[in-house]
C-alpha cells in the first residue's frame, strides 16, 4: 500500500457518527450536502452500516488505486497544496506492521471486513 495514492486505513478501523445520527467513512468526509453519508443508525446498526455496499465498495476502491473525490477530496486538497492530509497521517500510524497487513489480508473480494472499529467520533 505504499506506493497507493489513495489507500486510507480509515474505512477499515474507523467511522463517524454526527449528533443527528449520520454515519461517514471518517469525520474529514463529513460535508454539509451529506454527500459521503453511509446511512443513518436510526435506520441501521453502525455493524450493518461499516459493511454496506458504499463502504465495501469505497475499500475495494481504495485497495486497486481508485480515487474517491466523492468522500476523500479534503485530505486530496490538502496533499495537492503541499501539506499532510489524515490520510497520510493514519496511515503513517499503521506503516510497517502486521496489523495493516492483516487488516488488508481479511476483505474479501466485496470488501467487507469483520468490524474491527479502534476509534470513532
Amino acid at each position: 500500500m505504499k506506493d497507493n495514492k489513495v489507500f486510507c486505513i480509515l474505512p477499515w478501523v474507523h467511522t463517524h457518527v454526527n449528533t443527528e445520527g449520520d454515519v461517514f467513512p471518517c469525520c474529514i468526509s463529513w460535508s454539509p450536502s451529506r454527500k459521503a453519508r453511509i446511512g443513518w443508525l436510526k435506520d441501521s446498526s453502525l455493524e450493518e452500516l461499516f459493511n454496506n455496499d458504499f463502504m465495501k465498495q469505497l475499500r475495494l476502491d481504495m485497495l486497486n488505486g481508485v480515487k474517491r473525490d466523492d468522500v476523500c477530496k479534503d485530505c486530496y486538497d490538502r496533499e495537492d497544496g503541499g501539506f499532510k492530509s489524515a490520510r497520510q497521517g493514519y496511515n503513517k500510524d499503521y506503516a510497517n506492521t502486521q496489523e495493516i497487513k492483516d487488516i488488508i489480508d481479511s476483505t474479501n473480494k466485496t470488501g467487507f471486513v469483520e468490524p474491527k472499529i479502534k476509534s470513532w467520533m
